[in-house]
Formats: structure tokens, C-alpha cells, sequence
């Protein structure tokens, strides 16, 4: 998780136009988890980001104006197809 501590400048294409963002990512206070934010053009997304022991995977837990998501990672499966909490207008 150390690795994505930071801020930088991202490039990406949304709907065939192409953009540029931000990425930023902070230790939160205990040094446990990552505080995270992304802005992708006009979109911007909140995210934190943990290791959980248990299920050996790294959680992440999203929310946009649009709704919100919690992804799984799992080093043998990669992105895991669980995504939950999904909430939206």
C-alpha cells in the first residue's frame, strides 16, 4: 500500500473523450489503511483503501456523486467479482 501513497497527474479516455485527473492517496491516522481521492476531469471519487488479514485481500470502498461501490482484490484472483453496496439515483 506504501507504493500508492502520493499524488499524481492521470490521463484516461470516459465516453471516447479523452481526460486528465488527479490521484492522491494518504496513510490515515493509525497508518492502517489509505485515504483516497481521484478527480477524472469533472468527475471526482473518495476512496479508502485497507488490508484485510482474514480474507488476504486489499478492500477498497468507493463514493461518487453517482453512487458507491466496495471492491475486493485478491492477489490469486485479482479484482474479485464482488462488488456490493451499490447505490445510486
Amino acid at each position: 500500500m506504501a507504493r500508492q501513497v502520493g499524488m499524481w497527474t492521470t490521463h484516461g479516455v470516459r465516453n471516447e473523450k479523452p481526460f486528465e485527473g488527479l490521484y492522491l492517496a494518504r496513510w490515515n491516522d493509525a497508518e492502517t489503511g489509505l485515504i483516497i481521492v481521484s478527480r477524472e476531469g469533472h468527475h471526482v471519487m473518495n476512496g479508502l483503501s485497507y488490508w484485510d488479514d482474514k480474507a488476504a485481500e486489499l478492500i477498497e470502498v468507493w463514493a461518487t456523486p453517482s453512487g458507491s461501490a466496495v471492491l475486493h482484490f485478491n492477489r490469486r484472483l485479482g479484482l474479485v467479482g464482488r462488488v456490493a453496496g451499490v447505490v445510486g439515483p
